[in-house]
């Protein structure tokens, strides 16, 4: 045992000896190259050292600058697209907020209409009612609305645009949903009356295939012209008197004909229309 520890302690000794040299000739070199380069004594080596490197550096600079600008590259377009995905949300919100701007313009110049013509008009009570589908495309052209019996409708009601323009009379009813039949059907007929500069004169306005609407018994001796208005005449009590159908937009006359004929350009734009009135004090009597 004491022999082991006898050998431990002169190898612990042996390994502290070397580590000093080594810390000495360390200690030596730096101080030496410290005093060689305040004396300028290492310029030579200086010079030919930067002789062989500068090569060196300049072909491994020529190498990596590449691989650098590649690893920029892809970063800027990592950031260009998170900048693209950034302004396209930007864009779609403010579309988003000018689509509701737009339609509560919409919503509330519908309700100036409402209101204006039910000021004007006290002698009817309105129903307010809103599109909730159409066919304007087919043989039988119609719009439906989101009130029905339920709602205190009954069927042959006229429905109104909100400026108070003839949209046509309701259908079929269901509970809280209703079909109207517009005027352009052509199983609609209105009695109506022209406006003209000359007088007044009774007709009926048909619905067409086309979507349009026609007059085709009109008096010879009347003289109508493009423009002149045309509005319900009460008759018959299926739609109360005055409300606004159209104006003329052409009209047809031949001195071999019985009567001039017309095509009746309507007020209400059926594509555009988006809300209804409906007149609920005025119920045609079978």
């Amino acid at each position: 045992m004491a022999r082991l520890h006898h050998e431990g302690k002169g190898l612990y000794q042996l390994q502290t000896s070397r580590a000093l040299i080594w810390l000495g000739m360390f200690l030596v070199l730096s101080v030496s190259l410290i005093v060689l380069d305040q004396l300028q004594r290492l310029n030579g080596a200086e010079s030919a050292a930067s002789r062989l490197l500068v090569p060196v550096q300049t072909e491994l600079t020529q190498k990596v600058n590449p691989v650098f600008d590649f690893w920029a590259t892809l970063e800027q377009i990592g950031q260009l697209r998170q900048e693209n995905t950034r302004l396209q949300a930007q864009v779609q919100q403010l579309e988003l907020q000018a689509r509701q701007g737009r339609l509560a313009e919409a919503q509330n110049s519908t309700m100036r209409a409402q209101l204006h013509y039910a000021q004007a008009n006290p002698q009817f009570k309105l129903a307010p009612a809103t599109i909730i589908g159409k066919d304007l495309h087919g043989l039988d052209d119609y719009i439906e609305i989101d009130r029905g019996a339920l709602d205190g409708l009954k069927p042959a009601m006229t429905v109104i645009s909100p400026e108070g323009f003839l949209v046509g009379r309701l259908s079929q009813l269901e509970g809280h949903r209703a079909r109207v039949l517009i005027i352009t059907n052509p199983e609609s007929a209105v009695a109506a009356t022209i406006v003209a500069a000359a007088g007044t004169t009774d007709d009926v306005v048909d619905g067409q295939l086309d979507g349009r609407l026609s007059m085709t018994n009109i008096q010879q001796n009347l003289p109508i012209a493009k423009g002149d208005d045309v509005v319900t005449s009460g008759l018959g009590g299926n739609f109360p008197k005055g409300l606004k159908i159209g104006q003329i937009a052409a009209v047809q006359k031949s001195d071999v004909q019985l009567f001039q004929q017309a095509e009746v350009a309507p007020y209400c734009d059926f594509g555009k229309l988006s809300a209804v009135e409906v007149i609920t004090n005025n119920v045609p009597i079978d």
